[in-house]
């Protein structure tokens, strides 16, 4: 799930390669008190903010709730009760929830028992709820859990499984109005669980090509109307081996700074059981060429969500009712002749202040002459460029942004956070 949402600003090198040794080292490891069961992860510019399901004293289910973290992994507060007795079906208990961060609102989408439905609603970063809950489906046929939660921010989209090789999307506008309902091409079949990002105006969709045992880890590529890309828009990222499974692939997401994509997903050994599985994360370079893949968790572990900020992979994941864990790792994006470009040595340069709420000033030290500015959503989009040392955000949303600055022979990166 995921991430996932601030743009941000970014400087980068030319004529470098990857060392694709020791990319993801992990620093920390915790696990969320009283939290039984699924977790997704976003941040607000301020918090790490965690959804789980904690049970409710006031009654016999488990429910959402709200815990928020600082970035070295301290609970901030009290969870925050999310949903209630009176936003399940027929007393139904919550058995899956996605969530996405997009201009300073939460989004979480939740099933329930039985697989028939499929619920959305919005809360603020405090978890007071915005608006009323919305139903994406309500007695379907077509599980419901399991679902897809992604979005190209300016609508979120909702997919759950049509078998055999399938999904139903729902779409709705950033004010829970629905837009729009269709199905995915039977062209690029793929299995139900996984996770979309939505880059350079292309949905990455990664899943296995089915499930458990013998399957094979894949992207499929979708057009913003979730048209396919191409007829051959789908390849094998992971093959299986020797009967081995990778799939349930929930987490990824794509790395701006690094150009790094991270994925993870369930893995299950030819010689072990489904159920028994556990989380592999795999790091593959833009093009998706594979890096490093990481043994993550012990066995019977499932459901992981990944976090990026500030050179660090937070990912969060779950032992099926028997807790909530989150692992943080440091991203040590090794390149080689970083820092020198035609005889140079790179440049330092800074952006202020920062965080802004408008105006933002870039400074270079021991360089006068021409400066181009490039401003990147967190998906890899321009969005503006510039000619000035002085550029205005001031109409931008909330979040982070990536600004590319380009002086002489040098591209160099800053990440920006606008207020």
């Amino acid at each position: 799930m995921t991430n996932k949402f601030f743009p941000i600003f970014a400087i980068v090198f030319f004529c470098t390669t990857i060392n694709a040794q020791n990319i993801l080292t992990k620093i920390d490891s915790i696990s969320i008190t009283d939290a039984k069961i699924w977790g997704g992860i976003s941040y607000d510019g301020t918090s790490i903010n965690v959804t789980s399901m904690i049970h409710d004293n006031s009654s016999t289910q488990n429910h959402i709730h709200l815990i928020k973290f600082d970035t070295s992994l301290n609970q901030k507060g009290n969870p925050v009760q999310l949903t209630t007795n009176s936003d399940l079906v027929m007393g139904r208990g919550i058995t899956d929830h996605k969530q996405l961060f997009i201009n300073n609102n939460i989004y979480i989408t939740y099933s329930l028992q039985q697989d028939q439905e499929l619920l959305l609603f919005r809360i603020d970063t405090a978890g007071n709820r915005i608006g009323s809950l919305d139903t994406v489906e309500i007695g379907t046929n077509n599980p419901t859990n399991d679902m897809i939660f992604c979005t190209d921010n300016n609508l979120i989209h909702t997919l759950h499984f049509l078998p055999p090789h399938r999904h139903i999307i729902n779409s709705f506008d950033l004010n829970l109005n629905k837009v729009g309902r269709d199905t995915t091409s039977h062209i690029l079949a793929h299995n139900n669980i996984g996770e979309a990002v939505y880059k350079d105006s292309v949905f990455h969709m990664f899943t296995g090509n089915f499930f458990g045992h013998n399957s094979e880890l894949i992207l499929t590529e979708w057009k913003t109307n979730w048209d396919p890309l191409s007829n051959n828009a789908i390849q094998t990222l992971i093959p299986s081996v020797n009967g081995d499974g990778n799939w349930f692939s929930t987490a990824a997401e794509f790395d701006p700074v690094t150009e790094l994509w991270f994925v993870g997903f369930q893995h299950v050994d030819q010689n072990t059981s489904i159920n028994d599985e556990h989380i592999d994360i795999a790091v593959f370079d833009k093009n998706f060429n594979l890096l490093e893949r990481h043994h993550a968790t012990g066995d019977h572990t499932f459901r992981p969500h990944f976090l990026i900020l500030d050179n660090h992979l937070y990912m969060i994941y779950d032992k099926s009712g028997n807790g909530v864990f989150i692992h943080k790792y440091r991203i040590q994006h090794t390149l080689t002749n970083q820092n020198i470009i035609s005889g140079k040595t790179k440049k330092r340069v800074k952006a202020f202040p920062n965080p802004t709420g408008g105006l933002l000033n870039i400074e270079i030290k021991d360089y006068h002459g021409p400066v181009n500015v490039e401003i990147y959503d967190f998906t890899g989009k321009r969005l503006s460029s510039a000619s000035s040392r002085t550029i205005n955000i001031k109409n931008y949303s909330p979040g982070n942004y990536f600004l590319k600055i380009i002086c002489d022979d040098h591209k160099e990166e800053i990440k920006i956070i606008k207020n």
